[in-house]
């Protein structure tokens, strides 16, 4: 049970980490650079958004193929 904790814990981190540099690069840029920076800014928050959803989605998808799937004589 320990291994498991520790390389969750271990993911975490790497994807705090990930997002930490790009993040912090992206607000500099919107401080410093208003209007590009805001352009900037609304294309990362799109494609933050798009990785959150698109394992659900996919999920979604599958699910739909497997019931239809049954239905289909």
């Amino acid at each position: 049970m320990g291994n498991l904790g520790a390389a969750l814990n271990n993911l975490v981190v790497s994807v705090i980490l990930l997002l930490a540099g790009p993040t912090i690069c992206m607000l500099l840029v919107r401080r410093f650079v208003p209007y590009l920076g805001e352009q900037l800014w609304r294309a990362y928050c799109n494609v933050l958004m798009w990785l959150l959803r698109a394992p659900f989605r996919l999920i979604g998808v599958l699910v739909r193929e497997i019931t239809s799937a049954r239905r289909r004589p």
